[in-house]
């Protein structure tokens, strides 16, 4: 899996700060009390039940140092503020002086480590938490100064760095979206479009909603992030997100390369559904049982770059969504009778175009 310079040295960055996160509570805090004492009921079992899963040995009298590697980033920052008196004056008085800084590190590493779109201000905001970390003398950010110099002498190390799979606790439904190949831009307006069309998949009362504009304006990476944020939404209702595309084509920093295998009509769109929804995607025109689960079950369906396979079966399809599951489009034209509500990008966002058509 191909990752982004910044997100390779984001993680590669934050991961350092969580293993000296971990060395300070093994090296201050192990001989304070037991295990559970330490990390506190609730992390303690958390870090017990990753154990489990992760070896069949029996975690019940494991020792803080076999545990701790069983934490994540903010139940360590949580571990070493609750017990701040234990550690080294210095230490202690450093930690609470950079608790906001913390703090601020704990939703940038979920997003490089569950393969989230980065905001705009991840690296810069990241950048100077580790600038004030490593300059702080006598603290023990070992690790991260390592880092740092390997960094500064060699950039492209981080492409030897292999970010592993972490379990994703905070999904609230199945889902096949592809990975981001795109981080936040940081034009202005659009958090408020993402939030807009997000709200009309979580609680708008359209079965059907369309991000419509130009070739190349963003509609894909908008719709993906939006997606994206509906997983870890608590409002999520969905039991499922099923993303299928019609793009024939991608863009990359030589040439445009076409897509192998792409979808190319509207049958082979909703065969590619019914697969991911373990239908039969072999029937002749699969849409009817489709609807069926969509009927059945609380799904999320994203059709990407729906203008390629438009034909009158999708308007037929669109035409019967049941109430309950939620269908969002992305598509370069208008679709029709069904399109009710525009409204325009500035030239700044995406480009020209237009976003958040709703349907009834």
């Amino acid at each position: 899996m191909a990752y982004s310079i910044a997100r390779l040295t984001l993680y590669a960055l934050i991961s350092s700060i969580e293993e000296d996160l971990r060395d300070m509570i093994v090296s201050q805090l192990s001989a304070c009390g037991p295990a559970k004492e330490i990390l506190g009921p609730e992390v303690w079992e958390k870090s017990v039940a990753r154990y489990k899963k992760d070896s069949d040995s029996d975690p019940s009298h494991c020792g803080l140092d076999a545990l701790i590697g069983f934490t994540d980033f903010p139940e360590l920052v949580e571990i070493l503020n609750r017990n701040r008196n234990a550690l080294p004056k210095a230490l202690g008085i450093h930690l609470k002086d950079r608790a906001k800084d913390l703090a601020a590190l704990a939703p940038i590493r979920n997003r490089v480590a569950h393969t989230r779109p980065l905001d705009f201000e991840d690296f810069p905001t990241a950048s100077e938490t580790v600038q004030r970390l490593v300059s702080s003398k006598g603290i023990p950010w070992d690790n991260l100064r390592n880092t740092s110099s390997k960094l500064s002498a060699d950039p492209s190390f981080v492409f030897s760095l292999e970010i592993p799979d972490y379990d994703a606790e905070d999904i609230r439904a199945k889902h096949n979206l592809p990975m981001p190949d795109f981080d936040e831009t940081g034009f202005i307006g659009r958090k408020q479009y993402t939030e807009d069309i997000k709200k009309a998949c979580l609680i708008g009362p359209y079965p059907v909603i369309t991000i419509i504009g130009e070739g190349g304006v963003g509609k894909t990476a908008l719709a993906l992030e939006i997606a994206y944020d509906i997983l870890q939404d608590e409002r999520c209702q969905f039991e499922a997100i099923v993303w299928t595309s019609s793009k024939t084509s991608q863009l990359t920093g030589q040439e445009i390369v076409r897509i192998e295998n792409a979808i190319c009509d509207s049958i082979g769109m909703f065969r590619n559904v019914a697969t991911r929804l373990g239908a039969n995607s072999t029937a002749e025109e699969p849409f009817q049982e489709i609807l069926d689960y969509l009927r059945e079950f609380k799904i999320l369906l994203i059709l990407d770059n729906l203008e390629t396979v438009l034909d009158g079966r999708i308007m037929s399809f669109l035409g019967k969504m049941p109430m309950g599951s939620k269908v969002l489009i992305t598509s370069r034209i208008g679709l029709g009778a069904f399109h009710l509500i525009t409204s325009s990008l500035s030239d700044g966002e995406f480009g020209r175009g237009r976003v958040l058509g709703i349907w009834r």
